[in-house]
């Protein structure tokens, strides 16, 4: 799910979020610290990106979570012996907010967590589970308007038929992985999908 907030900010928002004067982020500015550019014409404003505030607040240890747009990615893995945790987390670490990965272990949570969590992402490992369980659990997931933006990925293994894994595509999965899957693999497709 992109970010719809405004991905520009003035020398003044800057200042605000990072309890400064405009002339201190002015500074920054001149000096080369943050990156920015000036407005068309004979304008003395500033604008700075998003993506370049972001970068000046890590790199130089300032809290930036708090800049406004940023929000926490939360994914929700339906994986009964987890082994996926860390290649989800890896997968997600490109993104410029925090990630949040909640594991489920059987069925009834994964329904559970996934109407308490409403996550931008779901990744199902189907080796795990029984595909009429996963379909009905996906079927209602996506009559559920605060889940129709959710992202599907399936990890698929070798005993997955192509009848049910195309009946998942017709329910909105958008990516299926055949297994073995690696964490290389599963973060192009998240970066595909975000």
């Amino acid at each position: 799910m992109k970010v719809k907030e405004p991905n520009v900010y003035t020398t003044g928002k800057i200042a605000k979020l990072c309890a400064v004067s405009i002339r201190t982020v002015a500074r920054w500015i001149e000096s080369d610290q943050l990156k920015a550019y000036r407005l068309p014409g004979e304008s003395t404003e500033y604008r700075v990106s998003k993506a370049d505030l972001l970068a000046f607040l890590k790199e130089f240890g300032l809290p930036w979570e708090h800049v406004e747009g940023d929000k926490t990615v939360q994914a929700l893995l339906l994986d009964s012996s987890a082994s996926n945790v860390k290649a989800v987390e890896t997968s997600l670490s490109h993104l410029e907010a925090k990630t949040n990965v909640a594991v489920a272990q059987d069925i009834i949570s994964g329904a559970i967590l996934l109407g308490l969590l409403q996550p931008q992402l779901l990744v199902i490992d189907l080796e795990e589970f029984d595909n009429a369980e996963i379909s009905r659990m996906l079927e209602l997931a996506r009559t559920k308007e605060q889940l129709k933006e959710t992202k599907i990925i399936i990890l698929a293994d070798g005993s997955a038929s192509d009848k049910t894994l195309a009946k998942f595509e017709k329910l909105g999965v958008e990516v299926i992985l055949k297994k073995p899957v690696t964490t290389q693999s599963l973060s192009k497709k998240v970066s595909s999908l975000f």
